[in-house]
């Protein structure tokens, strides 16, 4: 396991130190430089005043978009199952259906 590296963000203009694994630093900087689009929007609004707000409506958009995705990912995820479900049950029917035509045939002869 590699040991931690420390690395600068810089959000809004202002540089933050965060330590973590050399794996994590891309994934870092690209959520650093996402926020910093998304503090920018915000910002060029004029809706909302102040840094810490820009900043709560900022976690708060990445969060509501967090969940949506998420959200978009189980819908088809559930009807994937239910689909399987059917297709079970469907071939369930299909097998016992055959058994009695192939019970039918034979007592027919």
């Amino acid at each position: 396991m590699s040991d931690p590296i420390q690395i600068t963000l810089q959000i809004s203009g202002k540089s933050y130190q965060v330590t973590c694994s050399p794996n994590e630093k891309e994934s870092l900087l690209i959520a650093a430089q996402y926020l910093n689009k998304k503090i920018e929007e915000i910002k060029r609004s004029n809706k909302v005043v102040g840094m810490e707000r820009v900043a709560v409506i900022a976690a708060l958009n990445i969060a509501y978009d967090l969940i949506k995705s998420n959200n978009q990912q189980t819908i088809p995820y559930e009807v994937n199952e239910r689909i399987q479900s059917l297709q079970t049950k469907v071939k369930s029917v299909l097998d016992e259906s055959r058994k009695i035509i192939t019970s039918q045939g034979e007592t027919d002869h």
